[in-house]
C-alpha cells in the first residue's frame, strides 16, 4: 500500500491517451498529519480514543473504516508477532 499520492502513476492508470471516451472518477483522501504513522504519539492517542468510545455508530463512518483498513496490515503483523506466536511457543 502506497502512502504518498503519485500524480503520474494515477494518470497512467486512469487516463488512456488512445481512448475516445471520457469518464468520471471519484478520488477521496484524508488529511490527518502525524496520525497515520503508528509510532507517533498522536496515533496512539487517536486509537485509544477509538477503543474507549462507547458509541459504535462512529465506526459506520467511511473515514474511520478506511483509516482502520489502512492500518490493519500493521496491526495484524504486530498481533501475530507479539501475541499469537509467543502464546503458541509457551
Amino acid at each position: 500500500m502506497q502512502c504518498v499520492f503519485n500524480d503520474n502513476e494515477f494518470l497512467e492508470r486512469v487516463q488512456d491517451p488512445e481512448a475516445k471516451f471520457e469518464s468520471n472518477i471519484e478520488c477521496n483522501y484524508i488529511d490527518m498529519p502525524n496520525i497515520w504513522h503508528f509510532k507517533d504519539e498522536k496515533f496512539q492517542d487517536f486509537f485509544n480514543q477509538l477503543a474507549e468510545h462507547e458509541d459504535y455508530s462512529l465506526f459506520d463512518q467511511t473515514v474511520i473504516q478506511k483509516f482502520i483498513d489502512f492500518n490493519y496490515p500493521y496491526v495484524r503483523a504486530y498481533t501475530v508477532r507479539r501475541l499469537f506466536i509467543p502464546f503458541i511457543a509457551f
